[in-house]
């Protein structure tokens, strides 16, 4: 009896002792990894933060500067999806309506107006995210006036876009960036993603200035003045700054030699485009109209109560365009969602109602909020603030929530798709990183899951700011990390 015990307590010390073995080997490897990260030229005069959990209890398992604030970029988009998945539910669809103030006559006379009414949708008139081409889609809004039994409105055509805040970017956007297509107006009603093309033809050698072909589609009123020439080489260098609703746009910088060259540029008043296209429509399809089209801002919301619902348009489920924000980083998606909490919620829809909601929804389940700062939903200003620690917590905590599968769902794999298509591609990390990623000039970051040989989910978060080397080489040692963390 004696002997068995014995043999028995003897293994399962045995057991523990291998087992804490194997838990501590990873930890020694990281830290040297982490160590000589810290000592190249990559990293030595950066800021950066990192911090690795276990899955299980969210017990640490390897930290460097886990502490230090830094700049997320667009990581930021994980808290306003999740946010909203948990709040909104993962099969919330955005609305956007057609209503009628005033009686059908039997002759097919709408006396009074026709009103469309934005819902936020950010892939409206977009394939992306599940969504509907811009023709397609005007097509389709018609044909539900004419089965209505319209044929003639004798009133307005009005656009109403008081859902969201008459503020058309969040305040802390800087100059450089408004008028790119990363960065356009966030509408009640947008199209198309709120984005134009603009075709070129760069010159023959560097310095040539180049010439602007066309625009696509053609944006009433939109007046582009070019000042960029041609460089050898080195892609896309140019930028179209201004105000978001300014319809004056100077383009500046290079672009390289070549037979032709395109960018994007965000559209100044997407609801005005709308209306133009919805117009143009009505004309294709024999329904007349009398008077010039205007739209309400939020000073002048159109109360719809007493108005009569002619069709309603649903986005695709909001899971499917969080899995759209998080896999392309896509700015206007993560600021739609982010206002429309505040609207759904708050009844408010404006981006400093959504970061309260958000603020409150993260913080509650993040280890310590202190320096913690969200400015936007997106992750596009530089005033965002968070440490690796504070990702790494909330992103461990929230793995027991009922919602946290749908939300899991809209993150890339390394290696697979997304922005992280070529991160730790042909490694032994590939397709077990499972995170967002941030990136600006001199940033980088990843923050989400490494997933273990057992198919469990390690929260983590690195986060890099102020390197004086190009991301690319940052990302390298970065994809080292994933690595060792998986051994």
């Amino acid at each position: 009896m004696h002997f068995f015990f014995f043999r028995a307590s003897f293994f399962i010390f045995l057991f523990f002792a291998i087992t804490l073995q194997s838990v501590l080997a990873q930890p020694s490897r990281v830290a040297s990894y982490l160590a000589k990260m810290d000592s190249t030229l990559a990293f030595r005069q950066a800021s950066w933060s990192f911090c690795l959990l276990s899955g299980q209890n969210c017990q640490l398992i390897q930290q460097f500067n886990s502490q230090k604030s830094l700049v997320p970029a667009s990581v930021v988009k994980m808290f306003t999806t999740s946010a909203a998945i948990a709040l909104l539910g993962d099969t919330f669809r955005f609305k956007t309506r057609l209503f009628v103030d005033g009686k059908i006559s039997p002759e097919g006379i709408l006396n009074g107006d026709l009103i469309v009414k934005g819902g936020g949708d950010p892939v409206l008139g977009s394939l992306n995210g599940g969504g509907q081409m811009r023709e397609p889609l005007v097509r389709e809004l018609v044909k539900e006036i004419r089965l209505a039994g319209i044929n003639k409105i004798k009133g307005k055509v009005l656009v109403d876009i008081s859902y969201f805040e008459d503020e058309p970017v969040p305040a802390h956007w800087i100059w450089y960036d408004l008028g790119n297509y990363y960065a356009p107006p966030i509408m009640a009603l947008n199209i198309a993603e709120n984005q134009y093309e603009v075709f070129f033809k760069p010159g023959f050698k560097a310095g040539d200035s180049t010439k602007i072909l066309y625009t696509q589609p053609v944006v009433p009123g939109l007046k582009l003045i070019n000042h960029t020439t041609t460089a050898i080489g080195g892609g896309d260098q140019t930028f179209i700054p201004g105000p978001p609703h300014a319809m004056e746009k100077h383009i500046y910088g290079k672009m390289p030699v070549g037979d032709s060259f395109r960018i994007k540029g965000s559209i100044p008043r997407p609801e005005l485009f709308f209306l133009q296209l919805l117009k143009e429509e009505l004309k294709v399809q024999s329904i007349m109209f009398e008077e010039t089209g205007q739209y309400y801002a939020p000073s002048k919301p159109i109360n719809t109560n007493s108005y009569t619902t002619l069709y309603t348009h649903y986005s695709p489920m909001l899971s499917d365009i969080c899995r759209y924000a998080n896999y392309t980083s896509h700015n206007l998606a993560a600021e739609c969602i982010l206002r429309t909490l505040g609207a759904e919620i708050r009844k408010n829809g404006s981006t400093a109602a959504g970061l309260e909601i958000v603020n409150k929804f993260v913080q509650s389940r993040m280890l310590n909020a202190s320096g913690f700062k969200l400015v936007d939903g997106s992750g596009l200003s530089k005033y965002n603030l968070v440490n690796a620690a504070q990702l790494a917590s909330y992103l461990g905590n929230i793995i027991q929530e009922p919602w946290f599968k749908k939300f899991y769902g809209t993150l890339p794999y390394s290696g697979k798709g997304g922005t992280l298509e070529k991160f730790c591609n042909g490694t032994m990390a590939e397709g077990r990183v499972v995170a967002k990623s941030g990136s600006m000039e001199r940033i980088k970051g990843y923050a989400g899951y490494l997933r273990d040989a057992q198919d469990k989910l390690n929260p983590f978060a690195v986060l890099v700011n102020n390197h004086d080397v190009p991301n690319r080489e940052v990302v390298k040692w970065l994809e080292g990390l994933m690595e060792v963390c998986m051994e």
